[in-house]
């Protein structure tokens, strides 16, 4: 039987991750789910009360006279984002089922974004950019996600020490409990 070396620290994103101080995952999510929730209630601000505008919904984000003749897109995307808001406002009261929410959101208001590309749907957003630019947003549910999981880790196994491989029952020092480590 191979020997399993356990003064190593565990690796992987979760297992780095899991070794940072107790409660920065925690302000680190809090911070960037209020950073997109005020995002997103400032478009939805923005296109809803216009900001000073006297055109149609949307004229100023979608591009003029596109967003009225568009109006069914242009409330898909602000029902997904209302979807989005009250997810992140959940992942940061620690809700576990709260972040499939928010990845199922952030999929299809990506996934919008894909149907307008590739439909040649005429916004103003569309201009100048690549297709796999819109990839970048899941950037912040996959950190968040990463985070969400380390707290919880830290949280359900007690205080996780440098020494713990944290796939298998702990019996190294530094690691409060003994029990086998996982999601």
């Amino acid at each position: 039987m191979p020997q399993i070396d356990t003064s190593k620290p565990a690796t992987g994103p979760v297992g780095l991750l899991a070794r940072l101080p107790v409660r920065l995952p925690r302000v680190i999510i809090a911070a960037l789910a209020g950073l997109f929730v005020c995002y997103h209630a400032y478009t939805l601000v923005h296109l809803y009360l216009g900001a000073g505008t006297t055109g149609p919904i949307g004229a100023d984000l979608y591009g003029g006279s596109s967003a009225g003749e568009y109006a069914w897109y242009v409330h898909t995307q602000s029902i997904l984002r209302v979807f989005i808001i009250a997810s992140l406002v959940l992942v940061a009261m620690n809700r576990r089922s709260a972040l499939y929410g928010m990845w199922a959101a952030i999929s299809a208001l990506v996934g919008t974004h894909y149907w307008a590309y590739f439909f040649d749907l005429p916004f103003q957003f569309l201009a100048g950019k690549h297709p796999l630019s819109y990839l970048k947003g899941f950037i912040m549910p996959t950190v968040v996600t990463l985070l969400f999981l380390s707290a919880n880790l830290r949280s359900k196994h007690g205080n996780v020490g440098p020494n713990c491989p944290l796939e298998r029952p702990c019996p190294s020092a530094g690691c409060v409990d003994r029990k086998p480590h996982g999601f």
